[in-house]
C-alpha cells in the first residue's frame, strides 16, 4: 500500500505537476492501513509524515490511531497520546511519536 501511495505522489497530475496529498487523501491512506491491520506505531508514523507535506492531522486522522490502539489493547499508549494532545497541542507530532 505504501508503494502505491508513494507512486501516486510521484506521478504527475493533468497539468504536469506532482500530485500533492491533502488531509482527505491522507485519511483515506490511514483508513486503508488501519483496515489492513497496521499497528498503532505504523499509523502514528503515517500521521507524523503528514507534516512532510505541510499538512496537519485532523480528528479523523487521530481517530484511526486511537482505534488501532484500542484494538491492540495498548491503553497506556492511548492515554499518552490523549494527554499529550490535550496539554501540548502546538508541539510537532514528531515530538509525540519519537519522544
Amino acid at each position: 500500500m505504501k508503494q502505491v501511495f508513494k507512486f501516486w505522489i510521484r506521478s504527475l497530475d493533468k497539468n504536469g505537476k506532482p500530485n500533492q496529498p491533502n488531509v482527505e487523501s491522507y485519511n483515506h491512506y490511514l483508513r486503508a492501513n488501519y483496515m489492513t491491520g497496521a499497528s498503532p506505531a505504523d499509523l502514528l508514523d503515517l500521521v507524523a509524515s503528514m507534516e512532510d507535506y505541510g499538512l496537519s492531522p485532523n480528528t479523523a486522522s487521530f481517530n484511526f490511531v486511537l482505534k488501532a490502539i484500542h484494538n491492540s489493547r495498548e491503553l497506556d499508549a492511548a492515554q499518552k497520546l490523549l494527554h499529550r494532545s490535550l496539554f501540548y497541542p502546538f508541539y510537532s507530532l514528531h515530538h509525540f511519536v519519537y519522544s
